[in-house]
């Protein structure tokens, strides 16, 4: 999984369809025992809400 450095708020796109797929995933570490790696969407971020 690559984990983005950046956030996507601000930039600009040509399209709706250029967002598809760029909602970023977010590592939950309090939740899961320390042998799993939870990862939750974070649609906050996502343009359709």
């Amino acid at each position: 999984m690559e984990i983005r450095k950046t956030n996507g708020r601000g930039k600009r796109y040509d399209s709706i369809l250029d967002t598809v797929g760029d909602t970023p995933a977010i590592r939950i570490n309090r939740i899961a025992p320390d042998h799993v790696t939870v990862y939750v969407k974070f649609e906050a971020f996502n343009p359709a809400g």
